[in-house]
C-alpha cells in the first residue's frame, strides 16, 4: 500500500535474502533447496501481492547458494535477476543461464564488470566479442534488462561501457 500511495505502477518489492548462509533447517525445510526455500517464500509473497494489485511484483536474485532453478514454477509476477558469472557454484554461466531462461521466468541478467578487488583495477578484454555475446544472448531471449556493478575506473570498464553503450542506443525501448 505504501508503494502504491508513493510511486507509481510497476511496483516491485525486493525480497533478496541476505549474501551469507544460514538458511532454514527446520524439520519441514531441512530437505529442501535453498532455492526451493528463497523461491517458495517469494512465490507466497508473489501471489498475495498479486491479489492487492496486478502491477505488483516480487524482484530478486538467482545469486550465491540460491542461483539454482528452483523444482517448481514461479508465479508470473516475480522478476529474477541472474547472477552467472560470480559467486555461485551451480554450473558454468552459460548452463545456469539456459536453465533459467527454459523456465519462462521475467529475467535480467546480474553482472559484474571489473569489481577492483578481483582485478586489481586491470583493464579486462574478453576476446572472441563474449562481452557482445552476454548483450545478443539477453536480447535474444527476451531478459528485461542488464545490470551491473562495476567500479568508477574508465581503465577498468570503459571498452565495456562503450560497447554497452553502442549496443543499447541502436535499438531503444524505452519501456
Amino acid at each position: 500500500e505504501k508503494l502504491k500511495k508513493n510511486s507509481s505502477a510497476p511496483y516491485i518489492i525486493n525480497m533478496e535474502p541476505p549474501d551469507g548462509g544460514n538458511f532454514c533447517q527446520c524439520n519441514t525445510c531441512q530437505h529442501l533447496t535453498v532455492s526451493d526455500q528463497v523461491y517458495s517464500l517469494a512465490n507466497k509473497v508473489a501471489e498475495y501481492i498479486y491479489q492487492k494489485d496486478t502491477n505488483a511484483y516480487v524482484s530478486l536474485y538467482a545469486y550465491n547458494k540460491h542461483a539454482e532453478v528452483p523444482s517448481f514454477e514461479l508465479k508470473k509476477n516475480i522478476i529474477i535477476g541472474v547472477v552467472p558469472y560470480a559467486l555461485q557454484s551451480f554450473g558454468s554461466p552459460e548452463t545456469i543461464m539456459k536453465r533459467w531462461e527454459s523456465t519462462g521466468a521475467k529475467l535480467f541478467l546480474r553482472d559484474y564488470l571489473s569489481i577492483p578487488d578481483w582485478t586489481q583495477n586491470r583493464p579486462t578484454y574478453q576476446i572472441n566479442g563474449s562481452f557482445m555475446n552476454k548483450i545478443n544472448n539477453i536480447l535474444n531471449n527476451d531478459y528485461l534488462g542488464y545490470n551491473f556493478e562495476t567500479t568508477a575506473s574508465f581503465m577498468s570498464v570503459g571498452l565495456q561501457f562503450y560497447l554497452l553503450s553502442q549496443a543499447s542506443w541502436k535499438e531503444i525501448d524505452e519501456t
